[in-house]
């Protein structure tokens, strides 16, 4: 299912999966492995990780479900800078659904793992000038790492292997 997570089969013949902190059910033939019909949003504010793609639910044997209610997107957080005095300043400002940070060789800017509803990309926040530059666009980046002269950052993109792009936002990412 399009942008669906976290996909149960119930014996009762429906598969679930949640889209957006809304969980659906569509008929679902176990034995052809295929939906009938249409989806059917059932509960809405269903809690989520949208980085993972986990739901905070669960259905007993005899379909009895559990859910933790929650906005959905929940899990966003704030980057922060804490100095040898003990001062935290939030980076960036805004919070976001953020991950898998790595700081810049020279300490000047933080590569950062941002993750929205088209998929996961790489962003650059540089803390001096407070701007976000996005690196990647395919929703598939993950784990980035800089080069020894902070001028390029690789990261893995699943299903495309291990590219490299500039730091400066200039340029596409390689193989």
């Amino acid at each position: 299912m399009r942008r669906g997570t976290f996909g149960r089969y119930l014996p009762g013949g429906h598969l679930v999966y949640v889209s957006r902190g809304t969980l659906f059910a569509v008929p679902f033939d176990v034995d052809r492995l295929e939906v009938h019909g249409t989806p059917v949003p059932v509960l809405d504010q269903v809690d989520y990780n949208v980085r993972l793609g986990s739901a905070q639910l669960d259905f007993s044997r005899t379909g009895t479900l559990i859910y933790r209610s929650g906005r959905a997107g929940a899990g966003l957080s704030t980057v922060a800078w804490l100095d040898s005095a003990g001062k935290v300043q939030p980076l960036p400002a805004r919070p976001g659904a953020y991950a898998n940070t790595a700081l810049s060789p020279d300490g000047q800017r933080l590569a950062v793992e941002v993750t929205e509803a088209s998929g996961t990309n790489i962003q650059v926040y540089d803390w001096q000038r407070d701007t976000m530059t996005q690196l990647t666009f395919t929703g598939k980046a993950s784990h980035e790492v800089w080069s020894p002269d902070g001028r390029y950052i690789a990261f893995l993109a699943i299903g495309e292997g291990m590219p490299v792009t500039r730091s400066d936002g200039s340029g596409k990412p390689q193989p």
